[in-house]
């Protein structure tokens, strides 16, 4: 039986913690939190350590970790607000919505997932090996995790990942991957006043020119995305600048496009635009696309007519350009929906909003699911 009260005087709790994503000791006290309630529950929680720059990966689990999951629910602890805004702005409720920062994204699903295990029957419990693996750097690209995750989605068979919905009864399965890249402009500096007597080669227009070519591979047909970021350089306006930096984020919706753009990067490099200027590529992170595997068509339509027997659907959003763990567990070959968390709206802002209307739903499809796959493995 599902008590909202006990839900949300837990999420009180966690939310009531700063767990930025650079912050190891909130993250280590959420994750302190999280494993009470996981224990509490009749859960076995295992940490491990990442590196001192982050929390612990938490890996909770039934019976204990096991060469085989038949489920895995993955959410994150990590936000991406800043230390220091609980004090500002904490938890809070009125009559239609829960608020607080990290609320949406998202402890709030990561939450549902430990609720909605408690509310599976007992049978379901003992008949599947069932993983809630927690980590606490989703929100800068699970630099740390990943490999982790990737690992534990290898062997599992189904997933979900409890993202918020942010529409009634919208899913995903499908989100674009994610790259970053630094690129640094080396230049000969100079007097500006001598720029024709002197040879030089500024760094900053080599640069202009490459945001402006790596700006026109923007394609609406493919979906390939390119965002020149950040950019920064020069040193003074009477110096031809010697050396200058940008950064560019890419969203791809196949892994040939990574292919695709890294061979234009290559071609700029290899013929500069302005002669003299040597040009440095560095890859930051690369995060391959939420792409659904062959089994999910066949799971979808499960999920169409379990969902739609207690009284809920399932649309599938075409595809997200947002990143999240679904992108690393949908790259080790394992059936994933994304999405499936409580709904709620205002991520990555200072208006947050979980709707309380909203929560139980959330672990009523989540225990309907898990008891199908339970059913579904029977037969």
């Amino acid at each position: 039986m599902f008590d909202q009260r006990a839900f949300l005087d837990d999420l009180r709790t966690v939310v009531n913690i700063d767990s930025n994503s650079y912050y190891p000791e909130g993250l280590l006290e959420v994750g302190n939190e999280y494993a009470k309630i996981a224990e509490r529950f009749g859960l076995k929680v295992t940490r491990h350590k990442l590196s001192d720059q982050t929390g612990e990966l938490l890996e909770i689990t039934n019976h204990g970790i096991t060469d085989r999951y038949d489920v895995l629910m993955m959410g994150h602890m990590d936000t991406v607000q800043p230390v220091g805004t609980v004090k500002v702005r904490p938890y809070s409720e009125d009559e239609r919505c829960a608020y607080g920062p990290g609320i949406s994204d998202m402890k709030s699903g990561t939450l549902s997932a430990l609720y909605a295990y408690n509310a599976l029957p007992e049978e379901v419990k003992q008949k599947l090996n069932i993983c809630i693996l927690m980590n606490p750097d989703e929100e800068i690209t699970s630099r740390y995790s990943r490999p982790y995750t990737h690992d534990i989605a290898k062997k599992t068979d189904y997933a979900f990942v409890l993202e918020a919905s942010n529409h009634l009864n919208t899913y995903t399965n499908r989100r674009k991957g994610s790259g970053t890249y630094k690129i640094k402009f080396h230049g000969v500096p100079g007097h500006s006043g001598y720029i024709f007597d002197n040879f030089t080669a500024n760094a900053v227009v080599e640069m202009a020119n490459w945001a402006t070519a790596l700006h026109a591979l923007n394609n609406r047909e493919t979906l390939l995305s390119v965002n020149v970021a950040t950019a920064n350089g020069g040193t003074a306006a009477n110096v031809v600048p010697e050396f200058c930096e940008m950064i560019v984020n890419i969203r791809v919706v196949t892994k040939d496009q990574y292919d695709y753009f890294e061979g234009k990067l290559a071609e700029l490099k290899a013929h500069p635009f302005i002669e003299g200027v040597n040009t440095e590529i560095e890859i930051i992170s690369k995060n391959y696309p939420m792409v659904p595997v062959p089994e999910m068509d066949e799971w979808i339509e499960r999920i169409r007519k379990t969902l739609r027997s207690i009284g809920q659907d399932l649309i599938l959003y075409p595809i997200r350009g947002g990143c999240s763990d679904g992108n690393v567990i949908a790259d080790a070959g394992t059936r994933v929906i994304d999405s499936i968390g409580p709904m709620s709206k205002g991520g990555h802002t200072n208006h947050e909003e979980l709707y309380l209307d909203k929560i139980e739903p959330c672990i009523d499809r989540l225990v309907a699911l898990i008891c199908e796959i339970c059913e579904y493995e029977k037969k």
